[in-house]
């Protein structure tokens, strides 16, 4: 009964971090399952909720409160049902889902083992879907045409040699999720060396579907390596990775690869060797698109204040991929106050719990993915980043949760 329990869990966490839009859905995302089943599962177990609310997560309920209000009120002032959507979804999946989550972990007396070997198997099932996909072109195109649904003229769509796998972000979240679980696979190595078998296919459903989530797992081993305590964590993990990029180059020669899959991959390496020689972020095609052509800001006070309940990714004309200029240009200081503090909470929970190394990631993470996209307020790599944060916060603090857990590194 126990691994059967395991097993739904899997499966909705995956479908709430990844949000596939399976056909016989039509084309609604499937996060919508795990909302219901959060809100009905809270509503049996409200004794327990509002004392969850009341111990751990008052100030993070008050952010999305305001939050939700605010929306509410661009929905006012500007006819925006968008804002009246993003306010009341986002408080919905912010904050009732991973509570919901949480207080299953404590009615279960799920461990921190149990939980972060839960996370580990949502990446390798992703891991194993994303190779098949790239190692066979028909099921790709069944997964992408039959199974789950892609708006036609898309970018997907279009560009065969993105979007490996099964979810609603690939060319984005995805990648991020699994450069994060990836990190935690490493940290954990000796825990759960099952999970070592899988790691060069995690790294191959990164490779393919967008480069930034290998580059912010890198900068997330980077910051583990710092807070190691001794050359030799340093050694075996560096060993690690050579090992993984040495499987992977023997993997590839084997793949059926598309021509331009292969070949948008290596323009980021030559990209980053580029910036790397002559420390021009012009050198790079991404970066100077990023800072000059999509670094939009509000044009009058007024608009830094309130905005202009304008969406900058989807607007005609200039528009940008920025996650911190669509938020401040969409509703201003107003809107981004309450937006990022929900950062700030979760950061400094994070700490105050012991969880230190992750805190630093946590915010590393908000910078990288906000900047590159649009991470705020509802991306699939958010929804991630949150309920493992507010899951390890509670599980840091808990007796019967303390195990014999060895990470890699010492934090």
């Amino acid at each position: 009964m126990r691994y059967f329990k395991y097993i739904i869990i899997v499966f909705l966490i995956y479908l709430y971090i990844h949000n596939p839009l399976f056909s016989f859905m039509n084309g609604v995302g499937c996060k919508l399952i795990v909302d219901i089943i959060a809100v009905l599962y809270l509503l049996s177990k409200s004794n327990g909720f509002f004392r969850l609310y009341h111990k751990n997560n008052y100030s993070l309920f008050r952010c999305l409160t305001v939050l939700l209000i605010i929306e509410l009120f661009f929905y006012v002032i500007y006819s925006n049902t968008t804002s009246l959507r993003i306010g009341c979804v986002s408080f919905l999946e912010l904050y009732i889902v991973p509570a919901s989550f949480v207080l299953f972990l404590r009615n279960n007396k799920i461990t921190e083992y149990s939980f972060n070997g839960l996370i580990l198997t949502v990446g390798m099932i992703g891991a194993v879907i994303s190779t098949l996909c790239i190692a066979f072109p028909t099921i790709n195109q069944y997964i992408k045409y039959s199974l789950t649904i892609i708006q036609e003229g898309s970018f997907i769509d279009v560009n065969s040699w993105r979007g490996f796998g099964m979810s609603d972000s690939l060319t984005s979240s995805y990648a991020i999720i699994q450069g994060i679980i990836l990190v935690i696979g490493l940290y954990y190595f000796r825990t759960y060396k099952w999970f070592i078998f899988f790691m060069p296919l995690v790294l191959l459903s990164i490779l393919f579907n967008a480069r930034t989530g290998l580059f912010i797992c890198i900068i997330c081993l980077i910051i583990v390596i710092l807070r190691s305590q001794s050359i030799g964590s340093f050694v075996r993990l560096s060993f690690l990775i050579l090992i993984f990029f040495s499987v992977i180059i023997n993997i590839m020669p084997n793949l059926s690869f598309d021509a331009d899959a292969v070949e948008w991959l290596a323009s980021g390496f030559d990209e980053f060797n580029s910036v790397k020689e002559t420390g021009g972020l012009n050198d790079s095609l991404t970066l100077n698109t990023l800072f000059n052509e999509m670094f939009i800001l509000p044009d009058s006070f007024s608009e830094w204040i309130w905005g202009t309940g304008v969406e900058l990714f989807t607007r005609y004309g200039a528009n940008s991929d920025i996650g911190f200029c669509n938020q401040l240009y969409y509703g201003g200081l107003l809107y981004c106050l309450p937006l990022y503090s929900i950062i700030v909470i979760v950061y400094k929970k994070l700490k105050t719990t012991g969880n230190t190394t992750f805190a630093l990631i946590f915010i590393i993470v908000f910078f990288i993915a906000n900047f590159k996209g649009r991470y705020l307020v509802n991306s699939g790599a958010f929804r991630f980043m949150l309920l493992y944060s507010i899951s390890i916060c509670y599980l840091s603090k808990n007796e019967f949760t303390k195990n014999s857990m060895s990470p890699l590194l010492s934090r």
